[in-house]
């Protein structure tokens, strides 16, 4: 007798908490929850670049003369191509550099994101000094949250990583990459049958 009681009283419980889980994990969740539980989310996401450099398995010779720095490879993808606002998409990014290990050099990075007909819509400049120290393979994912209020269409973006010699005042572009998605109208809410 106590063994079924015990099993009534975790019965409801149970039901709830799978329930809670189904909704936190996006599988019931509405678009105004998705919404809700995204933009929260996107506050506390770290949006910056953060190269991580991959075990070497490439050696390459020294750089030609005169040469301080070159970007081998520069990759940008994006991991869903078609997303809804409110959802967080990831760029991926990868690099493979060659650098004078003696020399003085900044590395800095701009993105530029532009709607379909070419319009600007945001810039975003880092410094990767500090991260790009050695010579090799280096990738990283990027998080971006999708605003609700994101218009649908195609969006590009623009990738550019920049080397200065410090105490320059000119900087050169090492390498350009691109990516685009396609924005899809927001995601009503079913509706619920009567």
């Amino acid at each position: 007798m106590a063994a079924q009681n015990h099993i009534k009283i975790l019965g409801p419980a149970l039901v709830l908490f799978a329930s809670a889980f189904l909704m936190l994990s996006g599988c019931v969740t509405t678009p105004q929850y998705e919404c809700q539980i995204n933009e929260a989310k996107a506050k506390t996401l770290d949006l910056a670049t953060h190269y991580v450099q991959q075990p070497r398995t490439l050696a390459f010779g020294p750089l030609p003369r005169g040469i301080l720095a070159e970007a081998t490879l520069y990759r940008l993808s994006i991991g869903d191509t078609k997303i809804h606002p409110c959802q967080i998409i990831t760029i991926h990014k990868q690099l493979y550099l060659r650098r004078n290990r003696a020399a003085d050099l900044r590395f800095k990075e701009t993105r530029e994101f532009f709607a379909e007909d070419g319009t600007l819509i945001a810039t975003n400049t880092e410094d990767l000094t500090n991260q790009l120290r050695d010579s090799g393979s280096y990738s990283a994912a990027i998080p971006l949250p999708i605003p609700r209020t994101a218009p649908q269409g195609e969006y590009l973006i623009v990738s550019r990583l920049w080397l200065q010699r410090r105490g320059d005042r000119h900087s050169y572009q090492l390498g350009r990459a691109e990516a685009a998605f396609r924005i899809l109208p927001l995601r009503r809410p079913k509706a619920s049958p009567h």
